[in-house]
């Protein structure tokens, strides 16, 4: 990889001092021919000016080509020096426990072989696409530190996780019942003032624990990766909270439901984003898009036509403009697609 980079930004430095030879050649023929006064008329040399802006306009698609392959290359690099940093974290493990050597041979071998898959299908985008490849959405990842039995939001300063609850109520009729009460005594300590905007979405149990899910809303419409999670224990009460809420999408304007791009334009335009032979989508689904000032974002599944893949595709909704694309690393192709819930929503072709 650092050799093929290498290559690419010699040849793009070589294309550059093209590029310079060429400026200099179009400035000669816009020269007078002889010495003149100031105000005497230039006579330009046509044939050279031609020839000179023509080498120009083809060594600068050429050099803008070189510095797109550059980018991608930049990418692939970020995610391999993930890779080697997850490595390293692992080794130094195994130097407190050898009986670990196997286990991270195994790692690597799945690592590196992650790699190649996950650059070569980013290579299979249309070239259009490349540069909004992402790994995750930085809307979604918080930056937090510990706090006695829970996580704190070092930015905002609400938790995001707490541990070993041990409510102060009783049990309610129902376990969204139960968990919407406790937010209601709680929730200020995760940013949230009110359970209004919050739907539930999912509802497991495991083991005698049960996991509810709740998802924020604006204006009746689900927001982008922003989940609440309230696990209640064998006895019915909380023991466990896990928040993404975003708070300044309580006091942001208020946002229109009804986006310029349809939801069947969203999905002929995510089809082509994966792949110039089109895509298999599930249905798009209206969300919020919860940056500072907020938009709305069709979210679709698409799945190539041309090559296994299955791709996140966040789209706004009322340009059309990629978001972002979140490669999903499925190698089988399903009948079936999630929509932001987790559950599955019907594929269908698109475009």
């Amino acid at each position: 990889m650092a050799a093929c980079l290498l290559i690419e930004l010699n040849s793009a430095v070589r294309l550059g001092n093209k590029l310079s030879t060429c400026i200099v050649m179009l400035l000669a023929c816009l020269r007078p021919a002889v010495p003149t006064k100031a105000s005497a008329p230039m006579h330009l040399n046509a044939d050279q000016l031609q020839l000179a802006f023509q080498t120009f306009c083809g060594l600068s698609i050429e050099f803008a080509g070189l510095c797109t392959g550059l980018y991608a290359g930049v990418l692939i690099a970020q995610q391999i020096a993930a890779m080697v940093r997850a490595a390293w974290t692992s080794m130094a493990r195994c130097v407190k426990q050898p009986s670990l050597h196997v286990h991270l041979a195994a790692g690597l071998l799945l690592a590196a072989n992650a790699g190649l898959a996950r650059a070569q299908q980013q290579s299979q985008l249309p070239e259009a696409s490349r540069q909004y490849v992402v790994a995750y959405d930085p809307l979604t990842q918080f930056r937090t530190e510990r706090v006695p039995d829970g996580r704190m939001d070092m930015d905002l300063g609400i938790l995001r996780a707490a541990y070993r609850l041990s409510p102060q109520m009783d049990p309610q009729a129902t376990p969204e019942a139960t968990a919407r009460t406790w937010l209601e005594l709680e929730g200020t300590r995760f940013g949230i003032n009110s359970t209004q905007n919050l739907e539930l979405t999912r509802d497991a149990g495991t083991q005698g624990v049960r996991h509810l899910t709740f998802q924020q809303t604006m204006a009746g419409i689900r927001v982008y990766g922003r989940f609440v999670q309230v696990s209640l224990g064998t006895n019915g009460l909380p023991v466990m909270a896990q928040s993404g809420y975003a708070p300044h999408l309580d006091e942001a304007q208020a946002i229109r439901s009804d986006p310029a791009i349809k939801g069947d334009q969203a999905e002929a335009l995510a089809s082509y984003a994966v792949s110039t032979q089109g895509a298999q989508t599930s249905r798009a689904e209206l969300l919020v898009y919860p940056e500072e000032a907020p938009r709305l974002a069709w979210r679709i599944i698409a799945i190539p036509d041309d090559y296994a893949g299955e791709w996140e595709v966040l789209l706004d909704a009322n340009t059309g403009q990629i978001i972002h694309l979140i490669d999903l690393q499925i190698r089988a192709r399903p009948l079936s697609a999630p929509d932001s819930t987790g559950h599955a929503a019907k594929a269908r072709a698109s475009g």
